[in-house]
């Protein structure tokens, strides 16, 4: 397994879990309004409220099915959650996602 560093995966679980969304409806509600916005070399580049919970399981360690039962999901959906942003990282394995996470920093908006 890679390792992350502490700093990011603190941050993203301080903003993701700042929410208080888990498996209710709040989670739904969040997850159409808030973004995550990367800085760094992907300015501009945003990740869903979804995207970011997946990510931060993603990045602790949990395999696709792990954050899937953890989010109350699909396994098919937190797929395609990852797909999503190793597409918007121009990334193609997990190796590089880990990679290029650290070389960013998040920004939380509403």
């Amino acid at each position: 397994m890679c390792e992350v560093d502490d700093g990011v995966v603190e941050l993203m679980a301080e903003s993701v879990e700042s929410t208080g969304a888990t498996r209710d409806a709040t989670a739904s509600q969040l997850s159409n309004k808030k973004r995550f916005y990367l800085d760094g070399p992907f300015v501009g580049v945003y990740l869903t409220f979804r995207e970011a919970q997946s990510l931060h399981y993603y990045l602790l360690g949990l395999t696709l099915a792990g954050v899937a039962e953890r989010l109350g999901l699909s396994d098919r959906t937190v797929e395609c959650y990852i797909a999503n942003i190793k597409k918007k990282l121009r990334v193609n394995t997990k190796q590089e996602l880990l990679h290029n996470i650290q070389l960013t920093r998040f920004r939380f908006s509403a």
